[in-house]
């Protein structure tokens, strides 16, 4: 509470007056109470796209403070997609090429360091890595390896095969 003018408005200093001076004429009580609070479903959670919209790990933990502070238990990170490819793999590191940008990736650190961040607030992450859809960043990096496949009458028509 805010004693001296000096710290805050004189209107703030007034009200800080009067409920000093009121708190010893008035007793407050509070009745003995019990809440109950459990979550209606088993899964509640969030679905992040940082593949189409890169967030740095800090916000990814901001986001997941929220989660857990509003009782969400399943983080879905949907890592990679045709557009961008931001999760650096020690098998495949020219994967990452096709990133937005160099700076815009995820090293296996800070994925383990998102996953425990989560672990130890009662959330599990379910990493998205959707292949063989969502292969057209695959196909910049490796041109030789991906092709477009025929038409067919009842599938898709622009679906990529895997050579």
């Amino acid at each position: 509470m805010c004693c001296q003018p000096s710290e805050c408005s004189i209107c703030d200093f007034y009200v800080a007056q009067l409920s000093f001076l009121f708190s010893f004429f008035t007793q407050y009580l509070i009745n003995v109470t019990s809440v109950d609070d459990f979550p209606r479903f088993s899964f509640r959670g969030l679905l992040l796209d940082s593949s189409r919209h890169f967030q740095p790990v800090k916000v990814l933990k901001q986001n997941l403070d929220a989660m857990a502070y509003n009782k969400l238990n399943v983080f879905h990170w949907h890592l990679v997609d045709d557009q961008s490819w931001p999760l650096q793999m020690a098998v495949y590191p020219n994967l990452t090429q096709s990133a937005y940008s160099p700076k815009h990736v995820y090293c296996r650190n800070e994925v383990q360091d998102i996953i425990e961040y989560a672990r130890l607030r009662g959330i599990r992450v379910i990493p998205e890595i959707d292949t063989p859809g969502h292969t057209q960043a695959l196909g910049k990096i490796f041109p030789g390896k991906l092709r477009q496949s025929p038409p067919y009458s009842d599938g898709p028509s622009a679906a990529l095969c895997v050579l």
